[in-house]
Parts: C-alpha cells; sequence; structure tokens
C-alpha cells in the first residue's frame, strides 16, 4: 500500500519537504487510520535517541531537518510482510550541502526512534533530485514511528565533536518551529496504491513563541515587551527593525509588531510598548483530489499572544454545519452555493482576539474552468458562532506554482473558510425587499387574521349551546343600543 505524498513547506535551506510510505501487509487492516507529522527539526528526546544511533554505527549527527512522526500504528507493524516499510523523503539540497559532512547526499541518512525505544540508522539511498530537491528511501524492517532525515558524519572525521542536535550548522531546531499533519490514511490490502485516502485533511500547526521575547501586560491593558535579538537570531529567526516596527521572520510565519512610538534599543535588547501585531504565514502547500492547493492568512492583532498558536487545516470533506451556514450567507447576497472546492479551519491558542484578516486561498485552473471561470468563485467565512458571511474575494492572478489565487477579506476575523462556486439565484427564489417585503407582510397580518376567525367560528359551528348564548349576546347588545339611542332623541325634543 503505498501513501499519497504529504507536503510541507519549513523554510530556510530546508525548503518544501515530502514524504510517502509504501507499507508491505500480510493482511487486510480494517478501520484504521493511521496519522503523520511533520515537525521542524527534533524534539530533544528524539535528537538524543539519533546521535546514540550514529555513535552505534561510528557516525556523528551533524543536523537533523526534521522528523516524521506516525501515530496508531499498533495493528500496521504487527502485520507488517518481510519487506516492511519504504519510506521516501525529501529535502532542498541547500540543506545537505551546508549540514553533510562534504556537502555529500551520501553523508544523509535516514533514521528510527521506535516506540519500544529501538534507535536505527536505517539502510539509506539517494534517488536523484529534480530541481533543487534531493530525494532519499529507507527501509524500515521494524515499522513505523518516528523518523527523522540526518546529515552525518564519520566519527573519525568529526573526533565526536559535532552536535547531536545540529544546531551548530545550517537550520535550528529552536524558536518557533512548526509541525505539518498530514492526511489520515485508511489502511487497505497489501500493494493496494492508496490514490484516495478517507480523509483528505492536511494541518499545519504553528508557533509564534520567539526565543528571547517578553512580553508582559499592565492592568490597563497596554502591552510592553522585551526582545534579545541574539537569542532570537541563535533560534533562526531573523529580526528587523523599522522606525516603530520590529519584523520576525521564521518558517512559516512572518510576525510584525508595531510599537507606539520608537523602541528602545541598547546592548542587542529592543523594548517597547505594543500598539498591534501583524502575524502573516507563508503559503503551505497540500496536494488534493483535484490538485495543488496553497493557504495563507494575513491577520492584525491588538496584542502579542503569548504562547500563542494557529492552527490550520484543509479539507475537501465539510461538515453539514459548515455547508449549511455557507449555503446561508449566499442565499443572504441573492446566491446559492454550486460546490465547495474544500475548507480551510483556522484555530487559535492563547489569542485574546483577532481582528480583521485577509485569507489566500489557490485552486487549480481546471477547477475553476469547470466551475463558471473566476467570476464564480468566492470565498466564504463561517464564525466559530455558526453564522456565514460571504467575502469579498477579488482574484489575483497565477502563482509560481500554476494555481490561481484568490484573496478574500474577513472584516470579523478568522475561523472556517471554503473557497466555493456560487451562481445568482433565479429571480423567483431572491429575497423580496422595500414594498414588496411591506406587502408580503401585510398579506401575512391578514392571512393570521382570517385563521383566527376561522378557529372561532369553527368552534360556534360545532357548539349549537354556544350559539344560541351568543346570539342572545348580540341580540341584548343590539337592544341597549337602541334604547339608548332613544333616550338621547327624546332628550334633545325636551
Amino acid at each position: 500500500m503505498a501513501t499519497n505524498p504529504v507536503a510541507a513547506f519549513l523554510g530556510g535551506t530546508i525548503g518544501t519537504v515530502s514524504t510517502q510510505i509504501n507499507i508491505g501487509l500480510t493482511q487486510i487492516v480494517s478501520d484504521l487510520t493511521i496519522q503523520q507529522s511533520i515537525i521542524y527539526g527534533a524534539s530533544p528526546t528524539v535528537s538524543d535517541a539519533f546521535q546514540i544511533a550514529a555513535t552505534n554505527n561510528n557516525l556523528n549527527v551533524q543536523a537533523i531537518a526534521y522528523t516524521v512522526e506516525f501515530q496508531n500504528t499498533a495493528q500496521v507493524d504487527a502485520n507488517l510482510d518481510s519487506a516492511g516499510v519504504e519510506m521516501d523523503l525529501s529535502v532542498d539540497h541547500a540543506w545537505v550541502a551546508a549540514n553533510a559532512q562534504d556537502g555529500s547526499v551520501n553523508n544523509v541518512k535516514i533514521f528510527r526512534l521506535g516506540d519500544d525505544g529501538t534507535k536505527e540508522v536505517l539502510s539509506t539511498t539517494y534517488l536523484g533530485s529534480q530541481g533543487t530537491t534531493d530525494y532519499f528511501q529507507a527501509l524500515s524492517p521494524h515499522g513505523l514511528s518516528t523518523f527523522g532525515i540526518v546529515a552525518v558524519a564519520s566519527s573519525s572525521t568529526t573526533g565526536g565533536g559535532s552536535s547531536s542536535r545540529g544546531e551548530t550548522r545550517g537550520e535550528s531546531n529552536g524558536g518557533g518551529g512548526g509541525s505539518k499533519t498530514g492526511n489520515a490514511q485508511n489502511v487497505g490490502p497489501q500493494g493496494q496504491q492508496l490514490l484516495a485516502p478517507l480523509q483528505n485533511a492536511f494541518t499545519t500547526t504553528q508557533s509564534l513563541a520567539v526565543a528571547g521575547l517578553r512580553v508582559t501586560t499592565g492592568s490597563s491593558e497596554i502591552q510592553t515587551f522585551t526582545l534579545d535579538t541574539a537569542l532570537a537570531a541563535q533560534s533562526g529567526v531573523s529580526v528587523t527593525v523599522g522606525n516603530n516596527e520590529i519584523t520576525l521572520t521564521q518558517p512559516g510565519l512572518i510576525q510584525t509588531i508595531v510599537t507606539r512610538g520608537s523602541p528602545s534599543e541598547e546592548n542587542g535588547i529592543i523594548s517597547g510598548t505594543v500598539q498591534s501585531d501583524n502575524i502573516v504565514t507563508t503559503p503551505s502547500a497540500v496536494n488534493m483530489s483535484f490538485g495543488t492547493v496553497s493557504v495563507s492568512i494575513d491577520a492584525t492583532l491588538a496584542t502579542i499572544p503569548e504562547n500563542g498558536v494557529i492552527t490550520t487545516t484543509l479539507s475537501e470533506e465539510v461538515r453539514s454545519d459548515v455547508r449549511s451556514a455557507f449555503q446561508l450567507a449566499a442565499n443572504d447576497n441573492n446566491q446559492q452555493v454550486e460546490a465547495i472546492a474544500y475548507v480551510m479551519t483556522v484555530e487559535t491558542t492563547n489569542f485574546v482576539a483577532t481582528g480583521p484578516a485577509t485569507v489566500t486561498m489557490t485552486i487549480s485552473p481546471e477547477w475553476v474552468a469547470s466551475h463558471g471561470g473566476t467570476g464564480a468563485v468566492s470565498i466564504i467565512r463561517m464564525s466559530d458562532a455558526g453564522t456565514g458571511e460571504m467575502l469579498d474575494t477579488s482574484y489575483k492572478g497565477i502563482d509560481p506554482q500554476g494555481t490561481m489565487v484568490f484573496e478574500g477579506n474577513s472584516p470579523h476575523g478568522l475561523y472556517v473558510f471554503g473557497i466555493v462556486q456560487a451562481t445568482p439565484l433565479k429571480p423567483a427564489q431572491q429575497k423580496q425587499s422595500g414594498a414588496n417585503s411591506g406587502g408580503l407582510l401585510l398579506q401575512t397580518a391578514f392571512g393570521k387574521a382570517s385563521a383566527i376567525i376561522g378557529v372561532i367560528v369553527g368552534v360556534i359551528k360545532s357548539n349549537y349551546v354556544l350559539l344560541i348564548v351568543f346570539a342572545g349576546l348580540i341580540g341584548i347588545i343590539l337592544a341597549y343600543a337602541n334604547w339608548h339611542n332613544r333616550r338621547r332623541a327624546q332628550k334633545k325634543r325636551k
């Protein structure tokens, strides 16, 4: 069984990476999904385990580009055939040149840390290059778990002095970092090509934490900050200072802190008062059934979110509540949703609030052409309260990947967005307004009154005693009115 490639943009010299696995099974494993996460760098536990594996093979770890973690794999591992797992990983050649011994692809290995603590340097083969991307393949006889693509050097060459976490050369695993969760794969029988995963969802998690950035919020909700530029740079974050802006650039994210007045700087420590914080995620590309798509977010916040995290999930499957909210939003604009290409769900952690945002979503020209052209494509938002809103959507052209770029302005913040085909409602379906709506209200009022009278008449008809009493009351009222009128006429004559 082969999975679809899962791509993730990790930035720096690592670039856009991809993972793919081919699993040989002795029998079908049904009703099971496995999830993989592509993580920039490696955790200290994984780094230490990889160095132990390297030492056992007379190697030293020079740097770790990224790790791939698989979860819920016990049933798969228990049913592996003799071929085991074939793992394909890629990385930009710039990272290889900067970190591997002699800059050689022969000094890049795929490592594995098993759930049982097994530490392995897998038999790794360089498959070749496409553009600037180098592709590697390894065989894992003991199944899935945690893998990493690692630059190594022989122990005799390095003398055992290299960093086991790859922090002294090339990319660092410090700073904010990010992870990308690939689509959950439905495990089928041996040799089956899995062309359309059961759950076609892709999740990217991006931390806003920056080494050396400290934030303090006062009693009046005024936020101040200090930034140690040396610590930020050591963690792989680029710092640029303007008149009243500090821009922090890290893989997957550009964060701009706008200050009230000019910030101060002394001995590499920048300090100031926060006016706003702007975050822009770099485009995150994934492969879907109809082609490659990418998304990015540009949002302005009133404060810096301490330990903030943005989690973005792209999915072709659309929940019923989302579909309903989108349709109602379109109907409010005298349109109807004909098709939804995919949805983007944006979840935030430790955000006080999100202000206006701009979302960018791309789609293949083929999808656009078969769904009415650029004029029929819109971006719709669903709030966390479940209400829908059609965004002011504009077509921005073709990106370098050949996909069509659409931008939506979201005045009320983030949550769920969808790129859809929307067409005008027929005149008979459109909502009435002005005098017409007043006429409808009047007709409705008369209709309700008629209904009430009908009920009363129906009750009277079904009860003859009540009918007699009712007629008697009417007679008494008429007699009294006649007597009263005669009295008034007599008084006038007198």
